[in-house]
């Protein structure tokens, strides 16, 4: 939540504060009791353990509603992300689709979890909890000290280079300033990277987002996080939208957005039009 000091006379008269603090406190109970449902996290750790070095480095990509966009990123996972380990945590609330990644995963023996239904319908809300869940269920009890989360739709296009950063930073990732004039950011969530070790005291991860900071999902990081460190460019990717990728946009000239796969009205239309674009800047 923002600091009180930063509120206006005229938003401490419409009680904003309080209003905050109330949807903060909200959102935390929810979570919390969200985040106790982990029976499925329990019975896949106990297979995967032995799968993990807690050196390792662990891309997390966010499932939802969408197997296409899962076969063509652990397809292309496999080919060019080289650097660790890539999980897929289904988030989805159609079972079909959780059925279809599911045997996507299985047949490219890809680490699949299903997250635990979501009644929460605000999108912000459920990407927060999603995130939150698999930190609290997968991360920290496995130990990991490298890790990070990836949007579903986030393609890697060339040999990931990087990424490598996070070996010797804090965190690595795609930065988005908030939309207040108090100079908060975050990491944007489909693209957000960390190294326990080198954030030494700062590692109270809360990846719910903050509205009343400006911020959006992974927010909450803000505060106990990205506050206390440096504003280190090293610590950023690097976005560029130019005439080869069309409408999408590149992190690093390693990764392609295609943006709202899971909602996104005009789907097929811009599905086709992505796959194009992945094919020409692939092959280069």
């Amino acid at each position: 939540m923002r600091n009180l000091s930063e509120f206006t006379f005229y938003e401490w008269v419409k009680l904003d504060p309080v209003y905050w603090f109330l949807k903060q406190l909200r959102n935390d109970l929810v979570t919390k009791k969200y985040i106790a449902n982990n029976a499925a996290a329990k019975n896949s750790l106990s297979d995967w353990m032995i799968e993990f070095d807690k050196e390792d480095l662990v891309a997390v990509s966010i499932a939802f509603e969408n197997s296409s966009m899962i076969d063509l990123q652990s397809e292309a996972m496999s080919k060019y992300f080289l650097l660790g380990k890539y999980i897929v945590a289904d988030n989805s609330r159609n079972q079909a689709e959780s059925a279809k990644i599911k045997k996507i995963c299985d047949k490219k023996n890809v680490l699949y979890i299903k997250l635990p239904q979501n009644p929460v319908r605000h999108a912000n809300r459920n990407h927060s909890m999603a995130l939150q869940w698999v930190y609290e269920n997968v991360i920290k009890p496995i130990g990991l000290k490298k890790f990070g989360f990836l949007d579903h739709d986030l393609i890697p296009i060339e040999f990931i280079k990087r990424l490598k950063k996070i070996n010797d930073l804090p965190i690595y990732g795609h930065k988005f300033d908030g939309e207040l004039n108090n100079s908060a950011w975050t990491l944007w969530a489909g693209f957000c990277f960390f190294n326990i070790d080198k954030l030494q005291t700062c590692t109270k991860f809360n990846f719910l987002y903050d509205f009343s900071n400006g911020l959006d999902t992974g927010g909450r990081n803000y505060n106990s996080i990205y506050k206390k460190l440096p504003q280190n460019e090293e610590f950023f990717a690097k976005e560029v939208t130019s005439q080869d990728v069309d409408d999408f946009f590149t992190l690093d000239e390693e990764w392609v957005h295609f943006g709202g796969a899971g909602y996104v009205a005009n789907y097929k239309q811009k599905e086709k039009k992505f796959l194009e674009v992945i094919q020409r800047v692939s092959s280069k």
